[in-house]
């Protein structure tokens, strides 16, 4: 979605899943599933000047079974990134 010509937001979803569960060993107990878990970001571009671009993330990881066993718990992730970058 574009609100504005120098603001753009898009919301994005990813499935993960492992190839080989068996690899992830030495956490709390050893994997088995190959769920991951689903993620959603959404995310900011805003152009606020012609020198300066800024680009925010926010997102949670809901995890599925394979990240459960992983950590030893279901709690969601959520995480956060603010980029700045200034042309010269």
């Amino acid at each position: 979605m574009q609100p504005s010509e120098k603001l753009t937001l898009n919301l994005i979803y990813y499935n993960f899943t492992l190839n080989e569960p068996s690899a992830l060993t030495g956490g709390v107990t050893n994997v088995t599933s190959d769920d991951w878990g689903d993620e959603i970001n959404l995310i900011a571009d805003w152009q606020a000047t012609d020198k300066i671009y800024v680009i925010g993330v926010a997102g949670v990881l809901f995890p599925g079974e394979a990240a459960e066993q992983w950590v030893g718990g279901g709690d969601n992730w959520l995480y956060s990134m603010l980029y700045a970058s200034y042309a010269f």
